[in-house]
């Protein structure tokens, strides 16, 4: 019997026979398990592939985010402002610049 917390889907739905194998199935039977034990492997199979080719475009788009970022910094650290550039060449000074 399934917890409470754990619902029934379609998602988590198994093939299920009424005995397990024994040499006392019929013929008939034991092919009927076979091939809902098939159908559910193909399922299984189906699922699997569409999982893993999502995760490997999101994957694919990960890396395009990092990628238009270090882009967007390299253009960045090309157009500092001089303002920026003196506060860079300036980094281990804590007092106050002023000039008149």
């Amino acid at each position: 019997m399934p917890r409470r917390s754990q619902r029934l889907s379609l998602a988590n739905v198994r093939t299920h026979t009424t005995r397990r194998t024994s040499p006392a199935l019929a013929k008939h039977e034991m092919y009927m398990k076979l091939t809902s034990l098939e159908i559910e492997r193909s399922r299984r199979s189906t699922e699997r592939k569409a999982t893993m080719d999502r995760v490997e475009m999101i994957d694919q788009r990960l890396r395009e985010i990092e990628t238009e970022q270090a882009e967007i910094r390299r253009l960045l650290d090309e157009q500092k402002t001089p303002l920026e550039q003196n506060k860079q060449s300036n980094k281990g000074f804590d007092g106050l610049n002023l000039s008149y």
